[in-house]
């Protein structure tokens, strides 16, 4: 059977504020392209994208120990640009070349040290819909995703009076040890 309500019926409304803090549950790490893409238990306010507080965020190796104050052997994401322009529960971060390359060589991918790294977020770093603030969290867990895509020479410069090829590339090339170079493999031709 339906509710009936007389004609112009008002029932008072009982608002109950938010009080819940966000955090964020996962994180998926695209080493191809550095996009940090972060699940959080309720819609993160991004708008404007300085509500993302970057300096509250690490990425942590996993032998790393965190405290309060901040995160041992880890990187910020202080730097990165926050992607999401929309309110979401969602959020992507994209981290400068710099970061990726730190962060390839901190995985559990081909080219990293062989430990997954995890996500800590001091207090303040998100604030909800209702401008709750995230409290502290570490080992956040991350699925990293391989750099699979290949590097381009995007051009070079020949210097004939110090005998040195300058190549600019595309994203950060490990060249650690220098036998990972293979000048072998390079060919130069005249153009035109």
């Amino acid at each position: 059977n339906p509710i009936l309500f007389p004609d112009n019926t008002r029932l008072p409304v009982t608002e109950i504020a938010d009080i819940l803090r966000p955090q964020v549950t996962s994180g998926v790490l695209h080493l191809s392209t550095g996009v940090l893409v972060l699940s959080m238990t309720e819609t993160i306010d991004v708008t404007p994208a300085n509500y993302v507080n970057l300096h509250q965020l690490f990425i942590v190796n996993a032998s790393s120990t965190v405290s309060h104050s901040g995160v041992e052997d880890s990187m910020t994401l202080n730097g990165a640009t926050v992607t999401s322009t929309e309110d979401s529960v969602l959020v992507n971060i994209t981290l400068s070349e710099g970061q990726r390359a730190r962060l390839v060589a901190m995985s559990d991918t081909p080219g990293g040290d062989g430990t997954s790294s995890t996500l800590s977020t001091l207090h303040g770093g998100f604030r909800d819909l209702s401008s709750n603030l995230n409290i502290f969290s570490d080992t956040i867990p991350m699925i990293e995703i391989p750099d699979t895509k290949s590097p381009i020479v995007l051009s070079s410069i020949l210097r004939f009076g110090t005998n040195l090829l300058l190549l600019n590339v595309s994203e950060t090339i490990d060249c650690t040890p220098g036998t990972l170079v293979l000048p072998g493999r390079l060919f130069l031709s005249e153009d035109g």
